[in-house]
């Protein structure tokens, strides 16, 4: 059975930030961006489901709690905030994104939501495996497996399809019918170093699980084409 995990739905402990009521948080800006949620399927968790945010180029994925208090000088600005329902015009921005003053290199963002007051991190993608400076306070939860460095993190996959655009440095996939991927997009992204044209049918062996963007993407590929 596919289990869905999203961020901003994980109950944890609330606690509070040390002398920090809304009036002391930094303030939205004018200019704040508007955060839609992704999802990332890890087929190597029975098709775990986590919330991804992208933000300056990276793509950012749930992470961990906060642990014990936060002192309000530790965010750094509030960048924006994750919209919820993008049917709605509510116009609702209480689910706020902070950079952190301990993460210089904004390698962890913080969610934290102003009306249920619950925090959780975001981590980037790209420092998976990666020795990266975690700030004390945030708390590492087991549930998000895909950040344990196991040998199934390796496991590979293999799908066949058709090229159906070519970029520079990368080419749009479009499936078989009978794949897995094809449950997942219809297009799926993936970076090359060989040169390839619309119309070639290729082979895709990679490892980890998709990215549910849209086209979806793949990581640590390697194409092939299918004569």
């Amino acid at each position: 059975m596919k289990k869905v995990l999203f961020s901003l739905l994980v109950l944890v402990m609330v606690v509070t930030i040390t002398g920090c009521g809304k009036s002391k948080y930094p303030e939205l800006k004018e200019d704040a961006q508007s955060f839609l949620l992704g999802e990332y399927i890890d087929h190597n968790d029975d098709d775990f489901s986590y919330g991804t945010i992208d933000y300056s180029g990276r793509t950012y994925m749930a992470y961990g709690n906060l642990k014990g208090n936060l002192n309000e000088k530790e965010l750094e600005e509030c960048i924006g905030y994750v919209v919820l329902d993008t049917n709605s015009d509510s116009g609702d921005t209480s689910s706020r994104i902070y950079t952190l003053t301990k993460s210089k290199t904004h390698d962890y963002l913080l969610n934290y939501d102003l009306d249920a007051r619950i925090w959780s991190f975001y981590r980037a993608l790209d420092t998976k495996g990666k020795d990266v400076n975690t700030p004390s306070y945030i708390e590492y939860n087991k549930d998000y497996k895909y950040w344990v460095d196991t040998t199934s993190d390796n496991e590979t996959h293999v799908f066949y399809g058709k090229v159906i655009e070519v970029n520079n440095g990368s080419i749009i996939v479009e499936p078989d019918q009978d794949s897995n991927e094809r449950r997942s997009s219809d297009k799926i992204y993936v970076q090359v170093t060989g040169e390839y044209k619309v119309g070639d049918r290729v082979k895709v062996t990679y490892s980890g699980g998709i990215m549910e963007s849209y086209p979806a993407q793949v990581g640590n590929a390697h194409v092939e084409l299918d004569y």
